[in-house]
């Protein structure tokens, strides 16, 4: 007889996760979504965690799926959330597994900025043992030179990550699930090394920024806010002036396409 599996543990680097797998008639609706979740968390499974765990996530099947029309969109949206509190979500079966990914992986963003630290906009690849973080506008080549030094220094993300305070140091982390492909990646915090704001150029070169002004300025543009409150604005923004004031390593980095260039540029 097949065991049923009423529940998992997910480790988002500090955060677990506990699902909830509720009891349905719906046997098909139930498999059909444990078998996608398995294939595509597998990697953040850890053995049951008691009490100790961050949020919780209760799956059921909604007998009448409600639809919910946007007014100001013209379009019909179904309900991903049934309800919530601070610790706890409850959302259904028929939902997608690119939706619940979704879910998992804002629980984890809104939690970790909850904890001193700040979500912005970068690309990041694993430089010596630390994260080098590419900061710069859409558009202004951060998927692209991560893309070009790949090979040699493995890319982290390509769009976003966090920044937060753990004791004394801050550090980085990756978002749960990789931006640019279906790879699985176990969340860990890295150190952070070196942090370039982007420009596009002619040439290849690295300056380095002792405006700390200025480069409030540069993070502020790509600060990601998490909730609409503006306590949870005010707490961002004091995270990541936080951040600046202890962090030295800032640079403007001109770049070309050059791979070789871009490489021996960032080596040195």
């Amino acid at each position: 007889m097949k065991k049923t599996i009423e529940n998992i543990y997910l480790k988002l680097g500090e955060i677990i996760i506990k699902v909830n797998f509720c009891e349905t008639s719906f046997i098909y609706a139930r498999e059909k979504l444990q078998k996608e979740i398995f294939y595509h968390c597998t990697h953040l499974f850890i053995p049951p965690q008691g009490e100790k765990i961050d949020f919780s996530i209760d799956i059921v099947w909604d007998e009448r799926p409600e639809f919910i029309y946007g007014q100001k969109e013209k379009k019909y949206f179904n309900k991903l959330v049934l309800r919530q509190n601070s610790k706890k979500f409850v959302t259904f079966y028929h939902i997608g597994i690119l939706q619940f990914l979704g879910l998992i992986s804002n629980i984890y963003q809104h939690l970790m900025v909850k904890r001193d630290g700040f979500m912005i906009h970068l690309a990041s690849a694993l430089v010596d043992g630390k994260a080098s973080l590419f900061v710069g506008d859409s558009g202004a080549g951060k998927s692209t030179i991560v893309g070009l030094i790949n090979k040699q220094f493995p890319t982290l993300s390509d769009d976003r990550g966090i920044i937060r305070k753990k004791n004394h140091p801050f550090l980085f982390y990756q978002l749960p699930f990789i931006e640019f492909g279906s790879e699985k990646k176990v969340i860990l915090p890295f150190p952070i090394g070196n942090i370039y704001f982007l420009h596009k150029a002619s040439f290849c070169k690295a300056r380095k920024i002792m405006k700390k002004e200025y480069i409030a300025e540069l993070i502020n543009k790509q600060l990601i806010y998490i909730g609409d409150s503006k306590k949870e604005q005010i707490r961002t923004i004091r995270t990541a002036f936080n951040f600046i004031s202890r962090h030295n390593d800032f640079y403007n980095l001109y770049f070309t396409k050059d791979r070789d260039d871009i490489i021996h540029l960032i080596k040195n």
